[in-house]
């Protein structure tokens, strides 16, 4: 499967490349390493390819 370098042609966060996959969906490599979790998603902010969604408080338990 090809994949195709996505984002701006200036790199904000250097050391990390972003990739498109064939689905849609971004992958982010480090050297040869993929990132996932919070690091990932701040990579893709930088890059302006997803908004970040503030967390839910979480829901006290009803006694």
């Amino acid at each position: 499967m090809a994949t195709k370098k996505a984002g701006k042609a200036s790199n904000p966060t250097p050391g990390f490349t972003v990739v498109k996959r064939g689905d849609g969906r971004y992958a982010v490599r480090k050297g040869g390493n993929y990132i996932n979790g919070e690091k990932k998603v701040e990579v893709l902010v930088a890059h302006g390819l997803i908004k970040a969604q503030a967390k839910k408080a979480a829901a006290a338990p009803e006694a």
